[in-house]
This record gives structure tokens, C-alpha cells and sequence, in this order.
């Protein structure tokens, strides 16, 4: 029994691991993609509705353990993508773009509001996510709303 439960603790990380390396390149990949990570979470908590009441305690055990090691694998390829640095630039700073963080992302766009613009600001506060990648996430996300357009001699927004 003791070795059935060293092979399930093993299979949980193995999972962890392979679920936080695919999330992180999703995320890095497409911008997005950022709604992979509670479909990922949320699928793995459906997955409690199989599982018989007296096993539920260690079943949520590695779930918890699961969740952690995933997103703690998914910074991880985050970061490394972007080289483990926050700054959108190599080598300098660039003040004038951080302080103007909405002319960046353009005008036809307007400026993150709500939720997005919280999660954001947390991000860039705690230095959660590098620049480069919120700043993508923001455009991302504000282009979803309305695109510039040209058609027959007429300027517009779609």
C-alpha cells in the first residue's frame, strides 16, 4: 500500500509538472490564453465528483498539492520565457512608455477598465508577471473591443 501511494503522490507531481508547463507556454504563447489556467483548475475540481466520500480528505490533499506545484511550474516557464526579468526593456528604463502605459497600447483602443484593469495593476504593483507580457495581455484583451478599419476611402472602428 505504502509503495501504491508513493506512485500516486509521483503520478500527481508528474501531472502538476506537465500541466504547469503547458499552461505557462499557452499563457506565453498567446496572450489570451490566460483563461487556460481556471479551465485547467476548474477541470481538476470536476474531477472530485468521481471520487468516493472516504477517499475525498487525501484526494483533496493532492489536489491542493497538484494546484501549487502547477502554478508554481507555470511562473516558472513564464519567467524563463521572458528571462527572468520584469522590464520590458534589456538594458534601460524607459520612463516615458511606463508613464504613459495607455498612449502605448493606442488610442483606437481606449484604456483596460474594471477587473482587467485591477488584475493588471495588481500584476504590475507586485511585480507578479513581466511588463512585456501584461502589456501584451492588455493590448490583447482592449483589441478584442474594437479594430481599426479601412474599406473604399473610409476610416473606422469595428
Amino acid at each position: 500500500a505504502g509503495s501504491t501511494k508513493g506512485a500516486s503522490w509521483l503520478a500527481c507531481i508528474a501531472w502538476a509538472l506537465a500541466t504547469g508547463v503547458s499552461v505557462g507556454l499557452v499563457m506565453v504563447a498567446k496572450h489570451s490564453g490566460v483563461i487556460i489556467a481556471p479551465i485547467a483548475v476548474l477541470l481538476l475540481l470536476v474531477r472530485t465528483w468521481n471520487v468516493p466520500r472516504h477517499l475525498l480528505p487525501g484526494y483533496a490533499l493532492r489536489v491542493i498539492a497538484t494546484i501549487v506545484v502547477s502554478v508554481a511550474t507555470m511562473m516558472v516557464v513564464i519567467w524563463g520565457v521572458y528571462g527572468f526579468r520584469y522590464s520590458a526593456f534589456a538594458h534601460l528604463e524607459c520612463n516615458q512608455w511606463k508613464s504613459n502605459w495607455d498612449a502605448g497600447l493606442g488610442s483606437q483602443h481606449g484604456k483596460l477598465q474594471g477587473v482587467p484593469a485591477l488584475l493588471v495593476d495588481f500584476a504590475k504593483r507586485y511585480q507578479l508577471l513581466p511588463e512585456a507580457m501584461l502589456f501584451g495581455m492588455s493590448y490583447a484583451f482592449l483589441s478584442t473591443h474594437s479594430r481599426a478599419c479601412f474599406l473604399a476611402g473610409w476610416h473606422g472602428t469595428t
